[in-house]
């Protein structure tokens, strides 16, 4: 079969680590040869894999898209220059040929030597960051709208059994929630009030 990259890693990322398999093509005579390593997950431990798959004169890493575990890798390994490829663990394990004993991470560098492996879309950095922007705002909102209407499920159990309005609320529900902190007669000073003690005087 044709090999496509002749210096091809394949990386089997998990939670805590990453299996690295730094597979080097034979030519003529000489045999194909695979070194597989563990690496951690930790930024130092990423960088150091990077370093090492730059001394291997790797030029294609592949790796599948697991969770997310996946983002620090293929982010520090395309600013190097890699060709990353992100692909897909149910196309990767659907392909036929594979043997039983081999693992995850050779797999991968196999197909990626031999061009098997088709590369999912990952956007641009720019977009990246566009994208978590408005993803990020987007489960604010969330938020803030269930936290409006748990409050006034609070105001409406407590000042609805003695004859105001509940929808009146929504108009002041911030009010109320800041005035509990910061009463009216701390405004400005960015200090909530603090509770006074009278000291027990003892009777005669």
């Amino acid at each position: 079969m044709e090999v496509v990259h002749a210096r091809c890693a394949g990386l089997d990322i998990s939670k805590r680590d990453a299996k690295v398999c730094v597979r080097i093509a034979g030519a003529g005579r000489r045999k194909t040869v695979e070194t597989v390593t563990t690496w951690g997950s930790m930024t130092s431990q990423i960088l150091a894999l990077r370093d090492h798959l730059i001394a291997e004169r790797i030029t294609c890493a592949v790796m599948e898209a697991t969770s997310d575990y996946w983002k620090p890798f293929y982010y520090l390994l395309e600013d190097a220059g890699f060709d990353v490829l992100l692909v897909n663990a149910r196309h990767v394990k659907n392909l036929p040929g594979r043997k039983t004993d081999v693992a995850d991470a050779t797999w991968l560098a196999q197909l990626g030597a031999h061009g098997l492996v088709r590369a999912s879309f990952v956007p641009p950095e720019p977009i990246r960051q566009l994208r978590d922007l408005t993803r990020a705002r987007t489960a604010i909102t969330r938020e803030r709208s269930r936290e409006v209407q748990r409050l006034e499920k609070v105001q409406i159990g407590g000042i609805g059994q003695i004859g105001f309005d509940p929808w009146l609320c929504r108009r002041w529900h911030f009010t109320a929630a800041w005035a509990i902190y910061w009463p009216p007669q701390r405004w400005g000073t960015g200090r909530p009030v603090k509770e006074v003690r009278q000291p027990l005087k003892l009777q005669a």
